[in-house]
């Protein structure tokens, strides 16, 4: 098997494995409060080093636990920003933490996410679109 070269933005056919941390649990329940965060916004939220909490947030952007995207720039692409686009995260902290989830709240943030990245057809195409 041929190692691709680091990609930002395509996630890997086989994510790396390893276990769901509370740190990452952490993570997921601060994007979810916040909905749309920065990479920085998140470091400063969950605290920490902010190399382990990017490397967290690489891992659960591979495992599709989360979802990203960078606003284009004429060198370079911003910072990512971070959203729960899919109910297994929110399964899962559930699970891990006994938070509760109702139907409606779900679907206002999916209305919500949605209204977001019809605004952003550019960011669009990195997107997932399954929620």
């Amino acid at each position: 098997m041929a190692n691709r070269a680091f990609s930002k933005f395509i996630r890997p056919e086989t994510p790396a494995r390893g276990e769901i941390s509370d740190r990452d649990l952490d993570i997921l329940a601060t994007v979810l409060r916040y909905r749309f965060s920065s990479a920085a916004q998140l470091v400063r939220l969950v605290g920490g080093n902010e190399d382990v909490t990017h490397r967290h947030l690489r891992r659960l952007w591979e495992w599709q636990l989360i979802n990203r995207f960078a606003f284009p720039g004429i060198r370079t692409h911003s910072e990512f920003f971070y959203y729960l686009d899919n109910r297994q995260a929110l399964e899962l902290l559930a699970e891990r933490r006994g938070l509760e989830f109702t139907t409606p709240y779900w679907k206002s943030f999916a209305d919500t996410a949605r209204r977001i990245i019809a605004v952003l057809p550019h960011v669009a195409n990195t997107c997932s679109s399954d929620f």
